[in-house]
């Protein structure tokens, strides 16, 4: 494969993501401080699981937002900005079970990178390689890349000698280990 056509590939998964973020719906939590009653319904509606679902929702944010609950309108005048204390308030304390479950993933994620010490391997590795000898681009990514699979192979293998104690697993991780070096 060509510089240019390896290029492109790797630029594919940004011109996806750019696209789906030009066609996600605004937040109806904004939208109703804004004021835009009727957008905001109308996109719950479109994204809620079914239509209680988005009547429940759409009630929630416009008590949170101070908006009566006999408001029908579609567009209301709002006397005060918030600051979104109330956001940070039911993210943080009061959260959803699918909000919960993103906080942890995302506090998990984030712990493990620092635990593992994965992100000093992926940032200086590259550093290290160059000062080793390694001038080429390509050749210090594929080096970064595999510093990074074979030390996730030893944690991996010192994890799960930890936590199960099962030999057919040492030994399945330990041929790939040495498939991997080899």
């Amino acid at each position: 494969m060509r510089n240019a056509d390896a290029d492109v590939l790797q630029q594919l998964p940004s011109l996806a993501l750019a696209f789906g973020i030009l066609k996600m719906p605004e937040s109806p939590r904004w939208l109703i401080m804004q004021g835009r009653l009727g957008d905001a319904k109308s996109i719950l509606l479109r994204v809620s699981n079914s239509k209680e679902e988005a009547e429940i929702r759409f009630s929630d944010i416009k008590a949170a937002a101070g908006i009566p609950e006999n408001c029908t309108a579609d567009t209301v005048k709002l006397s005060t900005q918030t600051r979104g204390e109330g956001v940070w308030k039911e993210l943080l304390l009061r959260p959803t079970p699918p909000v919960r479950w993103m906080l942890l993933a995302a506090v998990g994620i984030h712990f493990f990178e620092h635990a593992t010490g994965i992100e000093a391997v992926v940032l200086y590795s590259p550093r290290i390689f160059k000062k080793a000898g390694v001038h080429s681009k390509h050749k210090l990514l594929l080096a970064t890349v595999k510093c990074f699979n074979f030390s996730l192979t030893f944690q991996i293998l010192n994890s799960d000698l930890r936590w199960t104690r099962m030999r057919g697993s040492f030994m399945f991780l330990a041929r790939g280990t040495w498939y991997r070096i080899c």
